[in-house]
């Protein structure tokens, strides 16, 4: 909204508060000529036709006098401001307002939240923490208050107080945080795993579990620092547990499990767990993979046979470009021709694909990540599952 156009949609507004002051200060027996504007909303006037918005803007804010009924006129002035990115301006209106001593309870606790937003877009975090907590004991703005509490510590990165914080909220609002408080346990790990700290690191993890046994991240993690640690059936029952809590994400253990067989010299094993959860769930990394080892140990013809008998009932893009791949060498003339360049179009269709997706936004992306970007959702982002991912129901 332009600026000049905010101004002349005060007018009204301001023009209205002058004559109820007037109304306030003069009886109805008094002349016409005695219900002219005050001189200050006549200054207002001139800044305004001059273009000096500032001090016309100042003028008006001093015209619209604090009373239970201009109190909405402020809140949303304020608003205003704060969404036009003048913090400064919707933060005095607010801090304005909360120091009347007329306001109802109401109205000054709609006041504070208010404020407390202007304090959090203008990045002074521990104002606003410190008003929100006030909001937490109002029932009207409990929910709001904890949830931009989350918001706040999210943003610091002071993860266990996140947790206490959701801890709390749920035991005040029945609202059900376990998968969230999960995430925050893994956040703890994860800062513990970069610091070398793996059995900090686990014991978060094992937290991360308790409030939430379909925690997809919990046993990736786990996986990983048992992997790291050269704990392989450990790692490989945590990396295993994946399927139970979210067959989606099975793309995400198969290279760090194959490491785990290899290194227990149980390729055999592998294998039978790959041909296993591809029958279950027709995974086309999981195809892939089982026809880079099929290749190694059985030959082209046993992987041709492999790829054509589960493209031909679920088609995806890898599968075509392994077709491919595993044909050409033997394709001659035209055929050749054609099948490079359907190899060229394939591999530039699957570099410029992203590999997951939120659910809940859309937002799309190849790096996997457990906070939506864009929505700010936890747990949303999925690996893409359409043509590349379909499963057997």
């Amino acid at each position: 909204m332009d600026f000049s156009l905010l101004l002349w949609l005060l007018l009204p507004v301001a023009a209205l508060s002058g004559w109820l002051l007037a109304q306030r200060h003069y009886t109805k027996k008094q002349s016409v000529r005695e219900y002219l504007p005050y001189p200050d909303y006549l200054q207002g006037l001139s800044y305004l036709f001059d273009e000096q918005h500032d001090k016309a803007i100042e003028v008006f804010i001093r015209l619209l006098e604090v009373n239970n009924d201009t109190v909405e006129t402020h809140l949303a002035l304020g608003v205003l401001f704060r969404r036009r990115g003048e913090i400064d301006r919707a933060t005095r209106i607010h801090q304005n307002l909360m120091e009347r001593n007329n306001l109802h309870p109401s109205q000054h606790a709609l006041a504070m939240l208010e404020l407390a937003h202007d304090y959090f877009s203008a990045g002074l975090l521990d104002r606003a923490e410190a008003l929100f907590w006030k909001l937490v004991k109002n029932q009207q703005y409990r929910t709001i208050a904890y949830r931009q509490l989350l918001q706040i510590y999210q943003q610091e990165q002071d993860w266990q107080q996140a947790i206490d914080t959701a801890k709390a909220f749920s035991r005040d609002e029945t609202i059900k945080l376990d998968a969230v408080i999960a995430q925050y346990y893994c956040e703890l790990a994860q800062q513990a795993y970069q610091k070398q700290a793996q059995e900090t690191a686990l014991s978060h993890i094992q937290q991360a579990l308790d409030r939430d046994k379909q925690c997809v991240r919990a046993s990736l993690l786990e996986g990983r620092i048992y992997l790291e640690m050269r704990q392989f059936p450990a790692a490989i029952s945590a990396l295993q547990q994946v399927e139970q809590q979210n067959p989606r994400f099975l793309s995400e253990i198969l290279q760090p499990l194959q490491q785990c067989f290899r290194e227990i010299e149980k390729t055999e094993q592998f294998i039978q767990y790959l041909q296993a959860i591809l029958e279950r769930y027709a995974g086309t990394d999981t195809l892939h993979l089982l026809a880079q080892i099929t290749l190694c140990r059985e030959g082209k013809q046993a992987t041709l046979e492999l790829i054509h008998q589960h493209i031909n009932t679920t088609p995806s893009l890898q599968g075509v470009a392994d077709l491919i791949q595993f044909a050409l060498p033997d394709a001659k003339g035209h055929l050749h021709d054609g099948l490079l360049l359907l190899q060229k179009i394939t591999h530039i269709l699957l570099e410029k694909r992203p590999l997951y997706h939120c659910r809940e936004c859309g937002f799309s992306s190849k790096t996997l990540y457990w906070y939506c970007p864009s929505c700010q959702q936890w747990n949303s982002i999925y690996p893409i599952q359409d043509a590349e991912y379909l499963y057997k129901h």
